[in-house]
């Protein structure tokens, strides 16, 4: 799992720039209701939750801590990744890589908002949080 938030974060550092967000929520993508699509995007949703957080708590100042206290704290619950590998588990097959496209997405927000924010962020976090956990 570390090898693949490195790898995450790389990609980051490689995109540069604010680039184009090509996701839509999931509740809006038509494959809300295939398990596999779901367990799929959550995990990938999550990775790049992670690696984004730590990006931005980085380039904030230390004056502004309070922005980034717990908007994340959630991803981090054992139990919800515990029910999201599983299901990963029934659907080992993976057509698509949804890691970039959040990474792209949360990248384009500007400092010191949190891509806690957007309504991708919002939206996604409500489905994998119906799916796999509760708040």
């Amino acid at each position: 799992m570390a090898k693949v938030a490195l790898t995450a974060l790389l990609a980051l550092s490689l995109l540069g720039g604010a680039a184009q967000a090509r996701l839509r929520p999931m509740a809006q993508s038509g494959w809300s209701s295939d398990p596999a699509y779901v367990a799929w995007r959550c995990s990938d949703f999550t990775l790049a939750i992670r690696s984004s957080a730590l990006r931005q708590r980085a380039a904030l100042s230390s004056a502004q801590p309070e922005i980034w206290k717990d908007p994340y704290v959630w991803v981090h619950d054992k139990s919800l990744q515990k029910r999201i590998q599983q299901a990963i588990e029934l659907h080992p097959t993976n057509e698509n890589d949804f890691v970039v496209d959040y990474l792209e997405a949360f990248q384009a927000v500007e400092l010191p908002t949190p891509f806690s924010e957007l309504e991708l962020y919002k939206s996604d976090k409500a489905t994998c949080l119906s799916r796999f956990g509760n708040e």
